[in-house]
């Protein structure tokens, strides 16, 4: 992440944060998984009943990779290619316009020069088809660093200030 934010403060790109609620939730399965009722559930928690899931669930193992592997598929159908080894950057070129998405896990900045505002907005359309999703606006916190940034001067800072003070109360 840190190597995207100085990428877009030295080229004065736009950031942009959208967030996927329920992202697991957006997964399918791949296996036939069941789960126990949860305890003091009073119609099934006193039988043998077990829930079969269509979904991935928070806390579920499987989770956090088929909502990877969900997230991938949907940026490639859109026409991104992966960047790197990680998985976690895509890159979609069209018409001469150019976008950087960069996830993690339910977190999506997204990275492009003012000039390609249209494509930024033609790939939130798409999210917003398939996903539930929140414009964040302007990237600012990511993972509890704070980001500032002084456009003129094409600086960006970093600060982790609301974590310091909540460790030493």
């Amino acid at each position: 992440m840190r190597a995207i934010v100085a990428l877009a403060t030295a080229k004065d790109l736009e950031m942009r944060h959208l967030d996927v609620a329920q992202a697991f939730l957006n997964a399918g399965i791949d296996s036939e998984i069941y789960v126990a009722p949860a305890d003091g559930d009073p119609e099934y928690s006193s039988k043998d009943f077990v829930y079969k899931l269509h979904r991935a669930l928070y806390g579920l193992v499987q989770a956090p990779m088929l909502w990877a592997k969900t997230l991938r598929e949907f940026l490639i159908n859109q026409g991104f290619r992966v960047v790197g080894y990680e998985g976690a950057t895509f890159k979609l070129e069209k018409d001469g316009m150019r976008l950087i998405i960069v996830t993690y896990v339910d977190d999506l900045q997204l990275v492009y020069h003012k000039r390609d505002e249209k494509l930024a907005e033609d790939v939130i359309s798409a999210f917003r088809e398939r996903f539930d999703i929140t414009d964040e606006g302007n990237f600012s916190w990511h993972l509890g660093i704070h980001y500032t940034r002084d456009r003129d001067k094409r600086l960006t800072t970093a600060s982790q200030q609301r974590y310091l003070e909540t460790v030493l109360e």
